[in-house]
């Protein structure tokens, strides 16, 4: 399903697709569909990336294929201050608000929250990116030799 979204849509980044009475929360970029990616750590082992509440980054881009206009591009970044809100963004007038605006899982804010879907099987979560480091980037070079991709610490970088 993942691959046909990114095709059908021209994108290698999830894009925000849960939308609650015309908007979609910015901070979405935190888990849709009631998901919370920073928190789906890996129960059966210590390969989960680490939660960093500095980092930040925004998302390769948005749903070309969407009807219409289309929500933002997801990002991520730290809090600023107690009333720094995500916001959201109304498919009716296409324009963003910074008011406090949850997600399915109450999130009205971005920090750390860098760890949508990627890739064209959106790859998603601390768990399923860091297991990507451990057995293909920076950290499958440093604790075993390993690794397709030494150089790249997708933990970091997501």
């Amino acid at each position: 399903m993942s691959m046909t979204e990114s095709i059908a849509h021209d994108t290698c980044d999830e894009f925000n697709v849960d939308e609650v009475a015309g908007r979609y929360a910015l901070s979405n970029g935190c888990g849709q569909n009631s998901r919370s990616y920073q928190d789906e750590t890996c129960t059966d082992s210590d390969m989960s990336c680490p939660v960093d509440a500095n980092m930040e980054m925004v998302s390769s881009g948005y749903a070309s294929g969407m009807a219409g206009r289309a929500p933002p591009p997801f990002s991520c970044r730290p809090k600023a201050h107690s009333n720094d809100y995500a916001g959201y963004w109304d498919s009716r007038t296409g324009a963003s608000s910074e008011t406090a605006y949850s997600n399915a899982r109450g999130r009205t804010d971005l920090e750390g929250c860098c760890w949508w879907g990627r890739g064209a099987l959106l790859t998603r979560g601390v768990c399923n990116i860091g297991k990507l480091n451990y057995y293909l980037g920076k950290r499958a070079h440093t604790e075993r030799g390993e690794g397709k991709f030494p150089n790249i610490d997708f933990c970091a970088d997501p």
